[in-house]
């Protein structure tokens, strides 16, 4: 990955993060060992896999509604 760009971009998911707070936001690219540090390190869930990424939210959605029902 660029690291000219990475900066920028992790800027921008980070701005996209704070404002819809209560969306989950998981990013699928590839990068190296360096860049999805970079990622981790300003808390971006992150994955190389776009099945992994829809398992991850469908374990989300899978909370969300147990805890929904939950708190009714």
């Amino acid at each position: 990955m660029n690291p000219d760009t990475l900066g920028k971009r992790i800027e921008a998911l980070q701005t996209i993060t704070n404002r819809y707070q209560e969306i989950p936001l998981i990013t699928v690219t590839l990068n190296n060992e360096a860049s999805k540090n970079s990622f981790l390190h300003h808390g971006l869930v992150l994955s190389d896999d776009p099945t992994d990424a829809v398992y991850m939210l469908k374990a989300l959605n899978f909370y969300r509604k147990y805890f929904n029902k939950k708190i009714k």
